[in-house]
């Protein structure tokens, strides 16, 4: 009887949590699969496209990403090869970031901090590293924690405790209800209002918007706006505005189960401050169980870059959002 009544508590819990989703939630990528892996490796192109600005296009990057989590850290190490093929004789220049260290203030308002941000969003389903960026960013962010009302939290776990104790077999009820310390009349009628209101302090911040026939659920920071789908609240679209007026926009593509069982956008494409456009397509996703580390990676990188340097062609890359 208990277990049974705990799964119906937190059925409608959850149900009411998740109704209307919140800025963080939809940014930790809910609909793919859940992340399991040590290690996520990407491997995607990035092509210049032709605009009105541009005098002369950057050569394609080939670049392989490394990324991780663990404990308060999110770590990366990035590899541009010459060519598509990926070889370790190929690589070209590598990097290590800590992104939840000192990165994350140098690249304060930049395309680098949002660009990092999606992707954490798209291949660890994590949300920190794009509220640390609308919290540096934007003036009217609140991260889940924040909308929370306390005192919502805290008459909720008493009306719980309520319904489980006078749910028990054996006893009387007023016994079952002091047993559970929750005597108060009053409190449990504000505790059914908080259910019916739900958990989190409503906001205007995201609502749902309709564009070419279709429902999105639009997140308006002034500063940052973005676009998810209706049901599967996958991330469409995002516009930043600067302190400095400047502007830089992304679009994610079709959507696809790149692996089979996690699912990336297949292209995005990038307009970054200077009006140069980017397409970004990604070309492989790994989940891999490791526990090498990415210090130790990245010196295996950087090793294999200096053992290169006479054999290939060093290229300059002058991608703003990119290490």
């Amino acid at each position: 009887m208990k277990k049974c009544l705990f799964g119906l508590i937190l059925s409608f819990f959850v149900t009411l949590v998740f109704a209307a989703p919140t800025i963080e939630g939809l940014f930790r990528n809910g609909n793919n699969q859940d992340v399991t892996s040590d290690l996520i490796i990407a491997t995607f192109s990035v092509e210049e496209l032709p605009t009105e600005v541009s005098k002369e296009l950057l050569p394609t990057r080939y670049v392989k990403l490394f990324m991780s989590r663990s404990g308060g850290s999110i770590e990366i190490v990035e590899t541009d090869y010459a060519d598509n093929r990926f070889l370790d004789a190929s690589a070209v220049r590598s990097s290590y970031k800590n992104l939840l260290g000192n990165e994350r203030v140098e690249n304060k308002g930049g395309e680098r901090s949002l660009f990092y941000s999606v992707l954490g969003t798209l291949l660890l389903n994590d949300s920190r590293l794009m509220n640390d960026f609308l919290k540096a960013n934007t003036t009217s962010y609140k991260t889940n924690k924040e909308l929370m009302n306390p005192e919502k939290i805290a008459l909720l776990q008493k009306y719980k405790d309520y319904l489980v104790a006078v749910s028990e077999e054996g006893g009387s009820v007023s016994e079952a209800i002091k047993a559970s310390k929750q005597t108060s009349t009053e409190e449990r009628t504000k505790a059914l209002e908080v259910i019916a209101a739900g958990v989190y302090d409503k906001t205007d911040k995201v609502h749902l918007s309709r564009e070419e026939g279709q429902f999105y659920w639009s997140i308006d920071l002034t500063q940052f706006k973005a676009l998810f789908s209706n049901e599967e609240h996958r991330l469409k679209k995002i516009k930043f505005t600067s302190e400095l007026g400047k502007e830089v926009e992304l679009e994610c593509g079709e959507y696809v189960l790149i692996n089979g069982t996690h699912e990336l956008p297949r292209t995005i494409s990038l307009r970054d401050f200077s009006n140069s456009l980017y397409r970004i397509n990604f070309l492989t996703l790994t989940h891999v169980k490791d526990k090498s580390g990415q210090v130790a990676r990245a010196n295996k990188y950087e090793g294999l870059v200096k053992a290169n340097k006479n054999k290939n062609i060093a290229t300059k890359f002058t991608q703003s959002f990119l290490f």
